[in-house]
């Protein structure tokens, strides 16, 4: 998403709304509608200010302490990721506000105590594909490699050279192969296709090193910790591996600006 997408979002999905008996007042909190000056203030002051619209999630602002919930959000998760933006380095205060007009937010109102002293137990399951093509791309490289470690020969554990014997890829790819069948039969065909790309790969680049989370050396090694900044020589040669199952993409840092440049002034 790029920023002229993230500021029309914004301004989309902004502003304080007036509720009356469940009904709600315009043209409060409508796109434009800055009744309570929120913005100028928060623009001369952004460390103590509030502001009508802020981003909820995988966004961490050490400073942040207070923030207000209007309505119950839709997800458990979703409430989760939200709230925890705030007391990330000190104690935080967060304030839920319910619309007793939604039976939703009443039930979260009655059962309060007992849904937050339980609240992973209400998070909501998701839909795994484990052998989809972006996840073969993220990490069967990596489960190849940690069972010819496991498998293969006593030499083979702390270096990919000299290259695995054929006897034990071919063990490997029969695991995997039953697996996918077993899980998704759609995906058996492509997986193997990729697996054995997989097996070309190593063959050809014969790494002198598996890799690992110090600074670079001067080898080319067989895998390199995903989000992190390759070598030149390493594209196309490493495998970039998650080493998290949380974080799977590379972290960028953000500077408060004061103001926001017009289209024509970026160019």
């Amino acid at each position: 998403m790029g920023i002229q997408e993230i500021r029309r979002t914004l301004n989309n999905y902004c502003g304080v709304s007036i509720y009356r008996d469940g009904f709600r007042v315009y043209p409060y909190g409508q796109r434009g509608n800055n009744w309570l000056t929120l913005d100028t203030r928060s623009r001369q002051n952004p460390v103590r200010r509030l502001a009508n619209n802020m981003i909820s999630v995988g966004i961490d602002v050490s400073r942040l302490g207070l923030m207000a919930v209007v309505g119950q959000p839709k997800t458990t998760s979703e409430y989760i990721q939200a709230t925890s933006r705030v007391g990330r380095r000190h104690p935080g205060l967060v304030i839920p506000i319910y619309n007793t007009g939604k039976p939703r937010d009443r039930s979260h109102y009655e059962h309060f105590r007992s849904f937050h002293e339980s609240i992973y137990r209400h998070v909501e399951p998701t839909s795994v594909t484990p052998f989809a093509a972006p996840v073969r791309e993220r990490a069967l490289h990596a489960l190849l490699v940690a069972l010819v470690r496991y498998w293969g020969r006593p030499d083979t554990r702390d270096r990919p050279q000299p290259f695995p014997d054929a006897d034990l890829m071919a063990d490997i790819r029969s695991v995997i192969e039953t697996r996918v069948k077993d899980i998704d039969s759609d995906e058996r065909d492509l997986t193997m296709k990729y697996f054995d790309e997989l097996v070309d790969h190593w063959w050809r680049v014969r790494p002198p090193e598996y890799g690992g989370f110090g600074p670079p050396g001067s080898n080319i090694p067989l895998m390199y910790p995903a989000g992190s900044e390759p070598l030149e020589g390493w594209i196309g040669r490493s495998w970039p591996t998650p080493s998290s199952m949380r974080n799977v993409d590379a972290s960028c840092e953000a500077e408060t600006i004061r103001k926001y440049p017009e289209p024509e002034e970026v160019g």
